[in-house]
This record gives C-alpha cells, sequence and structure tokens, in this order.
C-alpha cells in the first residue's frame, strides 16, 4: 500500500458555513485538527454581483448582510413541490476575500482557478 505524505481535504463550497465569522472559525478549526503538511482545496461559488445588486433594489430594507465586491450571506432554502424548508444563511465570497480569512487562520492561500463568467474559483490551502 501506497501512504501519501501529505494528506489533501477538498470541500465544495464552504459557503455553509453562513457568514465571515463562521468561515474564519472553520478554517482555524481545520488547521488545528490538520496535520502540517495538510493541503486543502475550497471550491467557491462567488457572487453574481449583478443579480445581487438587482435583489437589493427590490427590497425595502436592502440586503444587510453584504458588501459590494467582497462577500454576501444569502436566506435560502430547499423547496419541493409539497413543502419549504426552513431558511439558512449562505456564504458567498470572492477570492481574495476567502484567502484573507484563510490567512487569519493560520494557511498559506493561493488562488488557483477563477472562472468569473461561471461564478467560481478554487482556492488551495497550506500550511
Amino acid at each position: 500500500m501506497v501512504r501519501m505524505a501529505t494528506d489533501v481535504v477538498y470541500f465544495l463550497n464552504p459557503g455553509h458555513v453562513g457568514s465571515l465569522e463562521g468561515l474564519h472559525a472553520f478554517l482555524k478549526l481545520l488547521a488545528k485538527a490538520s496535520g502540517s503538511d495538510c493541503q486543502v482545496l475550497l471550491e467557491l461559488s462567488t457572487p453574481d454581483w449583478h443579480a445581487i445588486d438587482a435583489a437589493a433594489s427590490r427590497q425595502v430594507d436592502p440586503l444587510s448582510k453584504y458588501r459590494h465586491n467582497e462577500w454576501a450571506v444569502l436566506e435560502c432554502s430547499v423547496s419541493t413541490e409539497d413543502c419549504i424548508g426552513e431558511s439558512f444563511p449562505l456564504l458567498f465570497a470572492e477570492p481574495l476575500v476567502v484567502a484573507d480569512a484563510a490567512r487569519l487562520s493560520g494557511w498559506q492561500c493561493k488562488v488557483v482557478l477563477e472562472d468569473r463568467n461561471r461564478h467560481q474559483a478554487l482556492v488551495r490551502l497550506t500550511k
């Protein structure tokens, strides 16, 4: 059996943490629990600023949980034909904002890929 010298952890959109504070706490916890040679790949869903700005303009009280060109926390829910689930916060952040949170949490960070048309990015964290 071959043993890899480096642990690699892959996360599909860490936006489920719900806020920048939640992202920072999650990354600190991951740094503490992982080995010194751990690498983390974060696949991000970046904000669609056109859609967010349009939604904010339709609200009496504009979205209070966003900073334009940096991050947004949207209230989401899952629904079917028969029912609607409870809402939950979902964080959408620009890669450089995630990189800053990662550095504050003890990681080195590099944006590996960014596709602005598809609102996706891949960020690699190392210790």
